[in-house]
């Protein structure tokens, strides 16, 4: 057994072939389940200078192993590394478990998917703030998450009641005698029951309208803390099957 000590004393062909050996010792020492022993073999050897493709391979296995040991960030990080490394590269599906592709395509989507610049930083900022604008339009927050259908029919719905409601209220008002008095004021029997079936119609329309429009607010208000998360999970859960 190799020591990733012992590679700085060696020549570059020696070192090469020292830290292979270590690399696979690593690797071994992970699937044995030795996970504290294989990190430590897998960060000496990365530090000690191997050829690209095996440091990959090193980082890859590191970063499984930190994401088993519950080291959460530091695997996000090295995943990241990789990335930096080589955009294109993916994990083997035949020798990796599913949790660790989906996590690493998330820390490649958060990498390769960063602002670059101050102005996209900017442009995202002004867009995120007019789509939180748009929250407060019945049915479009529905609209832009892609349920079209219950963002039109909401918005439609919402649309008919509110112009609805102002007609009936601009006609019952057609009935008052004396506008200076307070209510509406009518005079005789059949105005008062056609006012009252108008006042009636009236509420109805704008209690429905403010219903639709507090149904469609509480809906963006609820789905809104979990879709980013579940977004970037369900588009790497694509990427992977798509790689099968």
């Amino acid at each position: 057994m190799c020591t990733p000590g012992a590679l700085a004393t060696e020549t570059p062909m020696d070192a090469n072939v020292q830290a292979d050996s270590t690399v696979d010792e690593g690797i071994r020492l992970y699937l044995d389940g030795n996970l504290r022993e294989a990190k430590t073999y897998l960060q000496e050897v990365i530090s000690s200078g191997i050829s690209p493709d095996r440091e990959i391979e090193a980082l890859i296995y590191l970063a499984e192993i930190e994401y088993y040991l519950g080291e959460r960030d530091a695997a996000w990080l090295t995943c990241q590394r990789i990335v930096q490394a080589n955009e294109n590269y993916r994990p083997d599906p035949l020798v990796h478990p599913p949790e660790m592709l989906v996590f690493f395509e998330n820390a490649r989507l958060s990498t390769v998917e960063e602002p670059n610049t101050t102005t996209s930083r900017l442009e995202n900022d002004q867009t995120n703030r007019r789509l939180s604008a748009l929250t407060f339009v019945p049915g479009m927050p529905q609209y832009l998450r892609g349920d079209r259908a219950l963002g039109i029919t909401a918005g439609v719905s919402f649309t008919s009641l509110t112009v609805a409601s102002i007609i009936l209220w601009a006609t019952l008002n057609t009935f008052d005698t004396d506008s200076d008095r307070q209510g509406i004021q009518v005079q005789n029997d059949n105005d008062f029951s056609v006012a009252q079936k108008l006042l009636t119609a009236t509420e109805i329309t704008r209690w429905s309208a403010a219903g639709i429009w507090v149904a469609s607010l509480t809906h963006e208000l609820t789905i809104r803390p979990t879709v980013s998360a579940w977004d970037n999970e369900r588009r790497a859960t694509l990427s992977i099957n798509g790689s099968w």
